[in-house]
């Protein structure tokens, strides 16, 4: 069956016809990729020790990976690395106070250093990388569990409201939207959960997003997770944190 063809797959074995959740996942699961897919980096490199364990050596972390938007080149890595070292040799401090010299002694460290943490977090983050064939060509995607972004996304949240709600009309009487979870389609899918499910069962929205500028003649799918308590993306930089 060609990619994006919605033919109804044949159900498992004791699992009703009518259970959509069920039938969703078997649909996906035929995929030809759902089987291919490893995490980025063994469990092992979740245990290092982060070089940028301080305030001060985690804003020049964030500086390398959001400079312009796209980060830092490894080059422009190692001359901020040779910038730091000067700077602070300028100061003539002390050899065992010169905090830059020892975590990074040669411009090229920072580089490592930040390769090493990418390793650490992408690992402890549990992100996976699968090949998907589209029209005769491999693409490599990177992803994330959906529910484990959710939960951490929860964890991180600053304010956490469980159920959303509509806002007060405007002063012009017309109906005021601030963000997902005050929308109409939100709001008539979460009194679908309760109706089904009780008052306490909570709701948590996603968003796909397909962009075609990002793998030509392909989709990206970037997925936005909308729940109650916060909103971002399973690629993006969540509190400051790199690396998604």
């Amino acid at each position: 069956m060609e990619r994006g063809a919605l033919a109804a797959p044949e159900p498992p074995s004791g699992v009703l016809i009518g259970s959509i959740s069920a039938r969703i996942r078997e649909y996906y699961a035929g995929k030809p990729e759902a089987g291919r897919a490893i995490p980025c980096e063994s469990d092992a490199h979740a245990l290092l020790p982060s070089d940028f364990d301080t305030p001060e050596f985690q804003a020049i972390l964030r500086h390398v990976v959001t400079a312009g938007g796209t980060g830092l080149s490894q080059a422009d890595q190692e001359k901020l690395g040779a910038l730091l070292l000067m700077l602070e040799e300028s100061y003539n401090l002390p050899h065992d106070q010169r905090q830059i010299a020892r975590r990074f002694p040669k411009p090229q460290s920072l580089v490592t250093s930040v390769c090493r943490e990418q390793r650490r977090v992408m690992a402890a983050r549990h992100w996976m990388e699968v090949g998907i064939d589209i029209a005769g060509v491999t693409y490599k995607f990177y992803f994330r569990d959906l529910l484990r972004t959710a939960l951490d996304s929860l964890r991180g949240a600053d304010k956490i409201v469980l159920v959303g709600a509509a806002l007060d009309p405007g002063e012009d009487g017309v109906a005021r939207r601030s963000h997902t979870f005050d929308s109409d389609i939100f709001l008539r899918e979460q009194a679908d959960v309760t109706r089904l499910h009780g008052d306490a069962a909570r709701v948590l929205g996603v968003q796909v997003h397909a962009d075609e500028a990002v793998v030509p003649g392909t989709a990206q799918t970037t997925c936005t997770l909308c729940g109650p308590w916060s909103s971002t993306t399973a690629t993006g930089a969540a509190r400051g944190r790199p690396w998604g």
